[in-house]
């Protein structure tokens, strides 16, 4: 009967005596017992104290029993409470209403004290049975997604080394534990960076080895030979439309960093657009897509495009996460908001930068369905000037 005082069971019966009756039979055996005469008093107990089983009644004036089994299994707070009904009415039609209505259990009237007692036993040993079922699915859930977010946290850059003259910072915001945005950066030789970023279209553990998959096409791509980004995007569509059971269409951007030269390549497979701001000219540049996600059509040829690189210049690159997938007007303010946002902000720290657009961003972001978020901020702190008029200046 130890074990019992941990268990509080709801009676609701609007028979005085028959009520009485189950207060003592079950007090006995050490139950906290919780008592209600009527359908909307159970109802209200039910939602704000513990309570493991409820008695109730078939039969009562207003809100029957059915009536509120299924207000109580309608409610997230209320529905895992086990529902054994007393009923004195037998027939296969009032079960089939109750069972249609969430009732777990059914005992006839008359009551006997042994069968009731016998029937609350089974009934809260399977309660305890299916929590111990849910406990140990939720543990290994969780180990999975260690495991997952381990793989995931190995495979991103733990920090990102572009040479001295250059201010960069990069901030990843799964919308789970594990999201699907992936970034690479690798420098084939001296001053030469390519920085790729995309998004995996899934979520959760599944996320994590989707991004794995991707990333390893990235890889052995890049560290065949240099390749023209055209080469590198055309390359890496192939072999995900090679292995559509395993990849989605895979939007991407990829950027080239000559900085000896000042020159950025860029190419964008589907991707959202990437912002090039001016601060000697006082204007953005939008970078838009060059071409579909890859995987989409194997066949084709992604352009390139280049432009110098000035001092002061800042490059924003970012996942869908940031926007949202609104429609294209919608996404166009987006856009135009984020401009008007970092203008003011160019000649900070890059993690300045990327900070203050989480930190703006972050309401807005969690009123659209959620997806990954992945920033990446890149300024030029030493470089070429250049006058408004686009003639160069001085190199420093």
């Amino acid at each position: 009967m130890a074990e019992n005082s941990s268990r509080t069971i709801l009676t609701i019966e609007d028979d005085v005596d028959i009520r009485r009756l189950i207060v003592t039979v079950l007090s006995k055996e050490g139950y906290r017992v919780l008592e209600a005469d009527n359908g909307l008093k159970g109802i209200q107990l039910a939602s704000s104290e513990s309570v493991d089983l409820i008695l109730l009644d078939y039969n009562m004036p207003g809100m029957d029993g059915p009536a509120v089994a299924a207000e109580l299994k309608g409610s997230e707070k209320t529905a895992q409470i086990l529902i054994l009904m007393l009923t004195a009415r037998g027939s296969k039609e009032d079960k089939i209403s109750g069972l249609e209505a969430g009732v777990d259990e059914y005992l006839t009237k008359p009551i006997a004290g042994k069968e009731l007692l016998a029937r609350i036993r089974a009934m809260l040993r399977l309660k305890d049975k299916n929590e111990l079922i849910v406990r140990l699915e939720k543990e290994r859930h969780e180990a999975w997604l260690g495991l997952a977010r381990d793989v995931q946290g190995r495979l991103l850059p733990r920090g990102l080394e572009f040479p001295p003259g250059t201010d960069c910072a990069v901030r990843y915001q799964p919308c789970e534990m594990i999201g699907g945005d992936l970034y690479l950066h690798f420098s084939p030789r001296w001053n030469h960076h390519y920085f790729v970023l995309g998004d995996v279209q899934s979520h959760g553990a599944s996320a994590a080895f989707l991004m794995a998959t991707a990333r390893a096409y990235l890889r052995a791509s890049l560290e065949r030979t240099e390749l023209s980004l055209s080469s590198f995007l055309n390359h890496v569509s192939q072999l995900v439309s090679k292995d559509k059971e395993t990849l989605k269409p895979l939007p991407m951007v990829a950027f080239y960093f000559d900085f000896g030269q000042h020159l950025l390549r860029y190419s964008n497979a589907g991707h959202a657009p990437a912002l090039i701001f001016r601060a000697h000219q006082g204007k953005c540049l939008v970078l838009e897509p060059t071409g579909s996600a890859l995987g989409t059509n194997p066949a084709e040829n992604y352009e390139e495009s280049k432009l110098r690189l000035f001092r002061g210049d800042l490059l924003v690159s970012f996942t869908d996460g940031l926007l949202g997938s609104a429609g294209q007007e919608e996404y166009t303010k987006g856009i135009g908001r984020l401009q008007r946002f970092v203008s003011p902000l160019l000649g900070q720290p890059a993690e300045n930068i990327v900070d203050a657009i989480f930190s703006e961003w972050k309401e807005i972001v969690e009123t659209m369905p959620r997806d990954d978020l992945t920033l990446f901020a890149l300024r030029i702190v030493r470089g070429p000037l250049e006058n408004p008029e686009g003639a160069l200046l001085v190199y420093q």
